[in-house]
């Protein structure tokens, strides 16, 4: 059997020194194998060793080329470590493996986290699919075995169902990204408790039927969030939901000759907005939790995800300010 030389000896950043963990360039790698050292009860405490089932195989990314799906290989100066990252203000179920780009064990804080070349997001494997997929199993019991995990969290991960999406949504105030070519996003609503995925449909689709038109306008990636409407013409309707623009990742264009910009241009601070019925001003899109098909699961995931709020606290939660 051939040796692997990306062994992973800890995917704690303090203790990589004292561990010995090594410095990998995975730059034009596609598939890429990585050995786990484990410890054993036959060893002395600190020292590790190659067992059974310790292999696991990460790639950068996948896309279709002329209906094949092909790997994408790692980017260029793709050279640091792996390591356990928990993204800050959200719950222990929100960990994902991560990748610090650094040349240097002492340079680990000052380097950056390799991120996708498409959407600006950092790569990642989210704890769910670790947990829940076996070709993760490695990282698995890494995981276990460095204490970063304990069973009540493997237990309630184990309890929620199977997804393919790739978009976890742990927070209401977590950015998202939107492909603006799309008529529907889909997201995992994911808490400790409940997951359940949701398609958000229309969001910046032009459906006017006397202008005949069903379809996009704009092209381009933006991150954006969902925030709660605190607009005095929603109050009727109970917890609302907007989306506000956070920034844009790849540049806005309209693809509809002169287009009459109904559906509000894109812009980074702004609500995902249309033109009013009056077409005498712009309104946010907005998405009513008591009439809308995905309400109860947004429900349930702020609930679940806010356990110190009730649903009348809603507007404390990343709440909008006047349009």
């Amino acid at each position: 059997m051939p040796t692997v030389h990306r062994v992973i000896r800890t995917l704690i950043p303090d203790k990589m020194s004292q561990l010995g963990q090594e410095i990998y360039d995975l730059s034009g790698r596609g598939k890429t194998l990585f050995q786990m050292l484990f410890f054993h009860e036959s060893f002395p405490q600190d020292d590790r060793r190659e067992s059974a089932n310790s292999r696991v195989i990460l790639h950068y990314r996948h896309q279709v080329v002329n209906g094949v799906c092909a790997t994408v290989p790692f980017p260029k100066d793709t050279r640091g470590v792996l390591y356990l990252h928990l993204p800050s203000g959200h719950s222990d179920i929100s960990a994902q493996i991560r990748f610090r780009v650094c040349h240097t064990l002492a340079g680990f804080k000052q380097g950056r986290d390799l991120c996708d070349d498409i959407t600006g997001e950092p790569w990642n494997v989210p704890l769910c699919s670790i947990v829940k997929v076996p070709m993760y199993s490695a990282l698995y019991r890494s995981l276990l075995e460095e204490g970063l995990i304990d069973t009540g969290l493997i237990s309630d991960i184990h309890n929620l169902p199977i997804t393919r999406t790739s978009s976890y949504l742990y927070d209401l105030n977590q950015p998202f990204i939107l492909d603006l070519a799309h008529n529907a996003i889909q997201l995992s609503l994911t808490t400790r408790r409940s997951l359940e995925t949701i398609k958000v449909i229309y969001m910046l689709t032009d459906r006017r039927p006397a202008k005949g038109i069903h379809w996009n306008p704009y092209r381009g990636l933006v991150r954006a969030r969902f925030e709660v409407s605190t607009l005095p013409e929603h109050v009727a309707m109970g917890p609302t939901l907007l989306v506000r623009i956070l920034d844009i990742i790849k540049p806005v264009q309209c693809v509809i000759d002169d287009y009459d910009n109904y559906i509000a241009f894109p812009e980074a601070g702004a609500f995902v907005s249309k033109m009013s019925k009056k077409k005498d001003q712009y309104r946010p899109w907005h998405y009513s939790l008591n009439s809308r098909p995905m309400g109860k699961a947004f429900y349930t995931f702020i609930k679940n995800s806010q356990p110190t709020h009730s649903h009348n606290d809603m507007p404390r939660l990343a709440s909008s300010a006047s349009v």
